[in-house]
């Protein structure tokens, strides 16, 4: 049975992968909506890297998770992560922006996942509850570009 730390590291590690992942787009994209591309991606990896930073703090400021920065345990799950997800040099701008989507939409579920754990152990702190619907709200957005990015290149 996983507990609320097993939650919070998976969380961790589940935000360095996309991290990395977004990172990585950010980099590759090209043709003609590279622009746009190019801003959006690095828009959500850095948010990620901000998301990261916030979610570590709080693991070890609300539930005392030390090791929650502890980079080659949360690195070694986020390559497992990553691995479920083709990498972005691989692929095409189409395919980057449609794994893009989905990525964010994995993310929003993970959110909810931790959220709802924590929320049900009774272990929520209204300020990681803010935190968590803060980043839920911003990665909507991001969804929403991505599905209109999606779509507007499908339609071409």
């Amino acid at each position: 049975m996983q507990t609320q730390n097993d939650y919070i590291t998976i969380f961790i590690a589940f935000v360095r992968a996309t991290y990395h992942w977004f990172h990585a787009a950010h980099h590759v994209t090209s043709g003609t909506a590279f622009g746009s591309d190019h801003e959006l991606y690095g828009e959500i990896y850095e948010d990620f890297l901000d998301v990261l930073d916030g979610i570590i703090e709080k693991a070890i400021g609300q539930y005392g998770i030390e090791n929650a920065a502890a980079p080659v345990q949360s690195m070694t799950s986020a390559i497992s992560i990553l691995g479920r997800w083709q990498s972005p040099d691989t692929l095409n701008s189409l395919a980057i922006a449609t794994t893009a989507l989905q990525i964010e939409k994995e993310y929003i579920g993970a959110v909810q996942e931790l959220f709802s754990q924590l929320e049900n152990s009774g272990k929520l702190p209204l300020g990681l509850n803010d935190f968590l619907a803060a980043t839920s709200n911003k990665h909507d957005t991001f969804v929403y570009k991505l599905t209109q990015r999606v779509k507007t290149e499908l339609q071409n």
